[in-house]
Parts: structure tokens; sequence; C-alpha cells
């Protein structure tokens, strides 16, 4: 293994660490200080409790790999991406809104398929 230590040395831990089993427990002891450090797990649902932990593992990794800078230029990429992502779902939903917008929609299988014919239309209509 390599002698070079990517690790944050605040976490006690080597590289080849993670491919020793004493190493993983290691690791996994860290990542629960780390993770009551964050205090992130409280009374929620199940899906919102996984979504806290994921977020507390990438702030986990983030601060074990010494890599903040990469993950903030990433995050701000992706925030500038959020902003196109909005503007697009906008200028599909007000075109989908115009050439519908006198398509009566009811329950009757009769309208629903015609309707989804007509938006998968537009679509292909917008990608092209």
């Amino acid at each position: 293994m390599s002698s070079q230590n990517f690790l944050n040395p605040a976490f006690g831990l080597a590289f080849d660490d993670l491919y020793e089993q004493e190493g993983l427990e290691k690791l996994d002891q860290k990542f629960g200080e780390f993770e009551i450090r964050r205090k992130a797990v409280g009374g929620r649902r199940k899906g919102e409790e996984l979504l806290d932990r994921a977020v507390v593992l990438e702030d986990f990794l983030v601060e074990l790999f010494g890599i903040e800078k990469e993950n903030s230029e990433l995050k701000k990429s992706h925030e500038e991406l959020q902003k196109i992502y909005h503007v697009r779902r906008e200028f599909v939903q007000r075109r989908v809104a115009k050439k519908f917008s006198n398509f009566c929609f009811s329950a009757s299988a009769l309208d629903v398929i015609p309707a989804q014919a007509g938006i998968q239309e537009s679509f292909e209509i917008l990608d092209s």
C-alpha cells in the first residue's frame, strides 16, 4: 500500500486502515463520534433520518479526505445548474399549459390517453 496519507490527521487514521478490518472498525467509531457531534438524527421519520444521515456521511467523508475546497466548488456548480433547471421547468410548464389550455382533463380513460400522447409530443418538440 501507499505510504502517503490522504486522510485528515485529526481522525487518527491512515489510508491503509481502509483496507483492514481493525481500521474499518476504527473508521466506523470515528463516524459515530462525528455523527454525534453533528446531532443530525433525532425523532424523525425513517426517510428523513436516512437523508439526514446521508448529509452527515457526506460531511464526514469531505472532512476525512480533506476535500472541502473541491466539495464547495461542486456545490456551487450544482446551485448554478439549479437555476437553469428551474427556468427550463417553468418554460416547459408554460408551453404545456398553453398547448392544453382548452383540453378537458377528466377521469375518463378516453381523455387521459390523448393527453399523455399530447404531452409526450410536446416534450419531443421541446427537446429537438
